[in-house]
């Protein structure tokens, strides 16, 4: 009888949805008290390298490992909500999301036809908005995903003029930096949050 009554309570209690505050609380303990321990900031990426073929030209770009600073500045921006209905195999909050400036350092051996010459990319990216959700469920951890919205940046460029001939290089400059800073937000940042949920009570049970 008492595990019934408590069972009773429990879907009771989650068949109300949390109140703004605790949820606003909840997500702001993971990301203000809870992430800066994962050592997220700064963030090192693994290096790559590609080749492409623009007739009659052919490019070749090995990029070393590139730093990011700044995705700590994470924080929660206006009031979450809740999606219950599939309690107890999972339960969500969602909310968007604000960075402070974020700082991309990407360093390279860049080969275009015959040249060959060492370029790196300081891009600063000064304020940059997402989404955020994170989910609570039966037997499985926390888990969490962030979606970035990347706005206006800045690029300098160390080994690599400024004309029409390297336009197309810096642009693909450009693509790489923003594709680096993207695929970091969703999985590494989503990666340290979701560890980060695990050491925080869902706001109900």
């Amino acid at each position: 009888m008492i595990l019934f009554t408590t069972t009773l309570l429990l879907l009771a209690g989650l068949s109300q949805q949390q109140s703004t505050e605790d949820l606003n609380a909840y997500v702001d303990k993971i990301l203000k008290e809870e992430l800066p321990a994962e050592k997220i900031d700064p963030l090192t990426t693994r290096g790559f390298s590609f080749h492409i073929r623009d007739h009659p030209h052919v490019v070749s770009v090995k990029f070393q490992p590139s730093t990011i600073t700044g995705l700590g500045t994470i924080q929660r921006s206006g009031d979450c909500s809740s999606y219950n209905r599939l309690f107890p195999y999972r339960v969500y909050v969602g909310c968007n999301v604000t960075y402070g400036e974020i700082k991309v350092q990407v360093k390279s051996q860049l080969k275009y036809d015959r040249n060959s010459t060492t370029v790196t990319a300081d891009t600063t990216f000064p304020e940059v908005h997402g989404r955020l959700y994170v989910s609570a469920g039966a037997w499985k951890g926390p888990k969490a995903r962030a979606f970035p919205k990347l706005g206006n940046f800045t690029t300098t460029f160390t080994g690599l003029d400024e004309n029409p001939d390297t336009q197309k290089l810096r642009w693909g400059y450009y693509e790489v930096v923003r594709d680096i800073l993207a695929v970091s937000i969703e999985r590494s940042l989503s990666w340290a949050i979701s560890e980060s949920a695990g050491k925080v009570l869902w706001p109900c049970c």
